[in-house]
């Protein structure tokens, strides 16, 4: 994939057109909110410099306006007789004052949640914040201070203005960026909810099943785990009960995560090196496994999301030689992995590297599934090729530690559910750490 991001057309495309057929990404949300902040921050230092600029002139002609003359004879008594710049200073005390009320706000609000937030980061978001509130009012500052005092007065602000754009050109906006272009590229939804909202939203006696081998307290860990880490441990998680929208929002939630974790090494990183985190559903990756070329790029990609598994579909254990083949023609996989994937499948260790029409040989029988088998064949060769998707999955996983949550979807009303979800459950152990069940955390919503 070409990415223009840095291109003069790029550019364009973005300041230019209408917003009414532009999808709104995380990316362009956050340059808009920032952009707001610099546009309030000079609209309100414009009103609040222009009344001290007017008020405090003591002397000379008071305006012609009859109506205006009293309040402001008024005004111009009532304020204290104290230099100009003490206002200024006011003014820009404001901004700080007001993150770090919204700071003890988070706080106070996140405070029952089991899930605490990253703090830090809260920080880094606040003084960012600032940056450009102040990138505002220093503008303001220098374009009245220039036609009431001249450069004299506008210098200062002047040298703000420069400290401010260096500090979030350079530095904060490349990392926000990144993080923002991180969660476009993850493909999940836009309306996410961090671990520590959904926390909060949800108490573990109502959210979770009193057998779940996992609550909020082992998910705060898990976060923590995240953020500390330059490249987080490997965690697997298959998340059953619930409302299908709890599932989705608890694997979202987790995969979020990721995806906003602040990495200062990505500010050289563009488009799909920014894939942390890979959002699908089990219909996707068992109609077109292709889509994962170029995508799940294995030194990058920390965590993939399987959405909507349900649990009626075959289980991905035992695919035949011929389906493996198949869907190795597919999909374009590191030669390390696909010698491992010939093993399982029982193909030669050699099968990456034959000839074209050596590997079309091997994949004859799955390539005429839908000839004049019957039913019964062409629903195993079917069956067989599934399977075969999700074991290039799990080896993909296995092969750079990656982490991945499931999410199981099924009738539980059915007396086949809990044999179902059993039998899943135990595969995906299989598939994706050998059979040790201890690596994978079930979690258990409640119904």
């Amino acid at each position: 994939m070409n990415d223009d991001r840095n291109s003069l057309q790029w550019f364009i495309g973005q300041a230019f057109g209408s917003d009414e057929l532009s999808p709104y990404t995380a990316e362009y949300a956050w340059n808009s909110n920032q952009m707001a902040h610099a546009m309030m921050g000079f609209a309100l230092a414009v009103v609040w410099l222009l009344l001290v600029v007017t008020l405090g002139e003591r002397s000379g002609a008071d305006s012609s306006n009859e109506w205006l003359k009293r309040p402001v004879q008024t005004l111009r008594k009532s304020m204290p007789d104290i230099p100009r710049d003490v206002y200024v200073v006011v003014l820009f005390a404001l901004i700080p004052i007001k993150e770090v009320l919204d700071i003890l706000l988070d706080r106070s609000r996140f405070a029952a949640s089991p899930v605490r937030p990253n703090y830090w980061a809260l920080y880094f978001d606040s003084l960012t914040d600032i940056s450009f509130w102040w990138t505002g009012m220093f503008l303001a500052a220098f374009i009245i201070g220039l036609f009431v005092a001249g450069w004299a007065r506008a210098l200062i602000p002047l040298v703000g203005l420069g400290l401010c754009i260096a500090f979030w050109y350079f530095y904060a906006a490349p990392r926000w960026q990144n993080q923002k272009r991180t969660f476009d590229q993850s493909r999940m939804p836009f309306n996410y909810m961090r671990l520590a909202q959904l926390a909060a939203n949800k108490p573990a006696n109502a959210f979770f099943d009193p057998k779940s081998a996992v609550t909020w307290e082992d998910l705060g860990k898990f976060r923590e785990e995240v953020a500390n880490s330059e490249r987080a441990p490997q965690r697997h998680y298959v998340i059953v009960g619930g409302t299908p929208a709890d599932r989705t929002n608890l694997a979202v939630s987790i995969g979020s995560e990721f995806a906003f974790k602040l990495r200062p090494g990505d500010k050289a990183r563009e488009a799909m090196e920014l894939t942390r985190v890979y959002y699908t559903s089990a219909p996707a990756i068992l109609e077109r496994p292709a889509e994962f070329d170029g995508v799940l790029n294995p030194d990058v990609v920390e965590c993939v999301v399987i959405n909507h598994l349900d649990t009626v579909v075959a289980l991905p254990s035992k695919a035949s030689a011929q389906a493996g083949a198949e869907v190795l023609g597919q999909i374009k996989v590191p030669e390390a992995m696909a010698r491992n994937l010939a093993e399982k499948f029982e193909l030669p260790r050699d099968y990456a590297t034959m000839p074209k029409a050596a590997q079309d040989d091997l994949k004859k029988p799955a390539a005429i599934a839908f000839g004049p088998q019957s039913d019964s064949q062409r629903m195993k060769i079917e069956a067989d090729i599934r399977r075969a998707k999700f074991e290039v999955l799990g080896e993909f996983v296995k092969l750079r530690g990656i982490s991945t949550v499931w999410v199981l979807s099924g009738d539980r009303s059915s007396e086949f559910w809990p044999a179902n979800r059993n039998r899943w459950i135990k595969d995906i152990a299989d598939l994706i750490a050998d059979g040790d069940q201890n690596a994978l955390k079930v979690v258990e919503l409640k119904d």
